[in-house]
């Protein structure tokens, strides 16, 4: 297949890996400098976060600590007397002479004692009564031991309580408190921070201007400055995503970077934060620099790594392009020119890298390609020869025979010329296979459509469809008497013997079908139709001969048709009924037997006999589909007369030749006598003749095995078929009945008379018992008994009855059924 390339542009194949490899790594850069980006902004906010987180947990703790020191160091500075201890007037007097160098050095808000027994407490600067404090005291008094505790009322304080053992034994706490604000701004002139307070608004507490989501700003440093930040901080992010880690804001071009401190109290929950703002924009700006020079050093390697790798590349690039306008030759069968130009561009060294290995390769591929489209054409030649011939005969098949016949047809169109399409079947051709073999079949076939061919004109067409099936085209044909002339000619050649195998002659005849063109069709199939129902009217007719197609054809298709849609409904709504017939003792009368006859009760066409519908049941295969059911009937009709007292009447059933062949019968037949408990024994089976004798081997041993379980076999219209006495012997059957055909004209025809005779005979030396079927005259009744044939049926015991209307018949003639049903 060559590709057409017309419309594209060609772009080298180094150029596309260059772009390629270009813009793969310049993404792979770019998105390592984003995430380096970002991995270091986030690396330097986590590491100020933590930086600040830690100056401000020991800033703080610093606080606690110094507050507990001052108390220390106020109680020892107010014990002028240390051999007498503390007096509670000299700790008083000491605070009131100290208080303002206490508050102005040290930043105390208000110290208080507290004296536990009587509730008193003293104070001095702002002092705040509250149960929190109480609490506060009274656990420094049960554990005896300093603490401090952050507590928030209207301002959030550190309060650091000590336990203070006065001269007369009694016990005081002493409790220094500084607001939080002067922490805060402590640790923001320290660090060079702005920061704020926040705190949950209480309900008793005045409401701020301004206050930061659900928290209210209590204190801030550099209010000016930082308020503006809160404000933007409020609207552009989340509460919850700012308090569990920081976040940094662009703000009037600067990066400010907050952070919150969570205040916890003594009982472990929060209701204070410290909002820390710190300008990180020159750090930021370091960062995005440093990865920029970062950048463009990579981007500088990249480029000079693909100069490398072009240089690299330039001298493969070039071959392989040579290569790839060399290829396109192989598809047009320059395999000459391909391989001299890689010659000529091969180089000489000590070592091979891969595209010298791909241009041996493209030389090796190129002779095995030249020598492939030499086989190909060869080997195409034969595949058209064996696509339109029969590999055995070296007819034409089927395909060639119906690409003729359309031609044929449209000239037919234009010319007006007639012409015939002959259906030729082999008659019995698959017995002469089972019993010659199939080599033999095959050179019988060759010698047929040797016979055909010599047989035709030169512009006649013979063809082999399959099988032993043979059709002929003849073109313009002036009339059907020149169709005969040639059909003549055909079967005289059948008249001479054919040898087969090793020395055996045969005669093969066969069956004819001729449809006339265009009359009987102007389509293909229609004609190839016509033709074959034809050939089987010819069958039918006797074989050994030809005929005609005509419009009446079509009619009993239709017919069949319209029959085979009327069974099916029959068999879906149990229309087939089961009548019977009995079988007699022609020397006593007494019935000893019934067989089953087949009829189909028509809603429209009342009760059928067998002769209206029974090829066609057996011609569509529904006959095995009813068979069941008939056999049921059949079990049903036993279990009747059992009841009836007769159990010594069995039952005869037909099988057909296509139940025969059903590979499930014996299946269907032992479910249907489980199901319905009868025994095999009570039941006679009839097999025509013709049945037994396709594939004799094969019916010999599945009547063996039916024998075996328990059936009477009986062969059917013995006499009509092809069966021979050394086929005979070998079927294992009890019963021979008789063909009513050799019986009607007796005593009068000395033929079947013979005939008869001889049959008897015959089973009387195989031990068989025969029934002779059609007995209608007390004269044929007469010579049947002197003949020895030991059973009869017919019209003159009785016809076909319904098994109740059958029943009631015995109750009334039969003396036995009488004297048994009188018991």
């Amino acid at each position: 297949m060559i590709i057409n390339q017309q419309h594209k542009h060609f772009l080298s194949l180094k150029w596309k890996t260059l772009f390629l490899l270009f813009g793969v790594l310049v993404l792979i850069n770019c998105f390592l400098m984003l995430i380096g980006y970002q991995h270091l902004q986030q690396f330097f906010e986590q590491q100020l976060s933590q930086s600040i987180q830690h100056n401000a947990n020991a800033l703080l703790k610093q606080s606690r600590q110094r507050l507990l020191e001052l108390g220390s160091a106020t109680s020892l500075s107010a014990n002028t007397d240390m051999a007498e201890g503390l007096k509670e007037q000299l700790l008083e007097k000491h605070l009131n002479n100290n208080w303002y160098n206490l508050q102005l050095e040290w930043g105390l808000e208000s110290v208080s004692l507290h004296n536990q027994e009587t509730g008193n407490v003293k104070s001095w600067g702002n002092y705040q009564p509250t149960k929190a404090l109480d609490k506060l005291a009274n656990t420094v008094m049960e554990a005896f031991e300093p603490k401090t505790q952050i507590i928030c009322t209207d301002k959030c304080r550190i309060f650091a309580a000590q336990p203070i053992v006065l001269d007369d034994g009694t016990t005081k706490i002493m409790i220094l408190s500084t607001t939080l604000v002067d922490f805060i701004i402590d640790f923001s002139l320290e660090h060079e921070l702005g920061a704020a307070l926040l705190r949950l608004q209480q309900e008793n507490q005045s409401h701020n201007r301004f206050k930061l989501w659900d928290y209210h700003i209590t204190g801030i440093t550099y209010k000016s400055r930082y308020q503006n930040f809160l404000h933007t901080l409020n609207t552009e992010v989340q509460p919850k995503t700012f308090l569990q880690k920081g976040v940094s804001l662009d703000i009037d071009d600067k990066v400010i970077y907050f952070h919150a401190i969570p205040i916890e109290l003594n009982n472990g929950t929060v209701a204070s934060f410290i909002i820390l703002m710190s300008d990180v924009t020159q750090q930021r700006n370091a960062i995005y620099h440093n990865l920029m020079i970062s950048g463009l050093i990579l981007c500088c390697g990249l480029v000079f790594s693909l100069l490398a790798m072009f240089l690299v590349l330039r001298g493969p690039m070039q071959r392989i392009k040579k290569q790839s306008e060399l290829l396109p030759l192989l598809a047009k069968s320059g395999f000459a020119m391909v391989r001299k130009e890689i010659k000529k561009r091969q180089r000489e060294g000590m070592t091979h890298d891969e595209l010298d290995i791909l241009e041996e390769t493209a030389i090796s591929l190129s002779h095995q390609l030249e020598l492939m489209e030499k086989e190909i054409g060869s080997r195409t030649n034969e595949l058209e020869h064996m696509a339109l011939y029969d590999v055995l005969t070296g007819l034409a098949n089927r395909r060639l025979f119906s690409e003729n016949l359309a031609r044929i047809l449209d000239e037919s169109k234009l010319s007006g010329d007639i012409f015939a399409v002959v259906f030729i079947d082999l008659d019995n051709f698959k017995r002469i296979n089972d019993s010659l073999g199939h080599d033999a079949g095959d050179q019988l076939l060759i010698e047929v459509a040797n016979r055909l061919t010599d047989n035709v004109r030169p512009t006649d067409m013979v063809a082999r469809l399959g099988g032993d099936e043979f059709t002929l085209l003849l073109p313009n044909v002036k009339n059907i008497e020149n169709v005969q002339m040639i059909l003549d000619k055909i079967l005289l050649s059948f008249h001479e013997q054919v040898v087969v195998g090793i020395e055996k002659e045969i005669i093969v005849t066969p069956s004819i079908g001729i449809a006339i063109g265009p009359e009987h069709g102007i389509e293909v199939h229609e004609l190839m139709r016509c033709a074959d129902l034809a050939m089987y009217h010819a069958k039918q007719e006797g074989k050994n001969c030809y005929h005609f197609f005509d419009m009446d054809m079509n009619e009993k298709i239709q017919n069949s048709m319209r029959m085979e849609k009327e069974i099916n409904n029959a068999i879906a709504n149990n229309q087939f009924r089961l009548y019977y017939q009995p079988i007699v003792d022609l020397k006593t009368g007494k019935v000893v037997m019934l067989e089953a006859l087949l009829r189909w009760l028509h809603p429209v066409k009342g009760l059928l006999a067998p002769f209206d519908f029974i090829d066609t049941l057996e011609e569509s295969g529904k006959i095995v589909e009813l068979g069941p059911q008939l056999f049921e009937m059949a079990c049903l009709a036993i279990k009747l007369l059992d009841g009836c007292g007769l159990e010594d009447i069995n039952i005869a059933v037909n099988i057909s030749a296509k139940q025969f062949k059903d590979p499930k019968l014996i299946a269907k037949l032992s479910a249907v006598l489980e199901a319905m408990n009868v025994v095999p024994e009570r039941l006679e089976l009839e097999i025509t003749e013709n049945t037994l004798m396709d594939d004799l081997d094969h019916q010999c041993a599945l009547l063996t095995e039916l024998k075996d379980m328990g059936y009477k076999l009986a062969i059917d219209d013995f006499g009509t078929g092809y069966s021979s006495l050394s086929y005979l012997k070998k079927l294992p059957v009890d019963v021979l009945k008789i063909d009513r055909s050799f019986i009607k004209d007796i005593p009068f025809d000395k033929q079947d008379i013979a005939i008869t005779s001889a049959i008897a005979a015959m089973a009387y030396k195989l031990g068989l018992e025969i029934v002779a079927e059609g007995i209608e005259t007390i004269e044929q009744q007469r010579f049947l008994e002197e003949l020895g044939c030991e059973y009869g049926q017919g019209y003159i015991f009785q016809k076909p009855k319904a098994l109740e209307t059958f029943i009631t018949y015995l109750k009334e003639n039969n003396e036995e059924v009488k004297k048994k049903l009188a018991s």
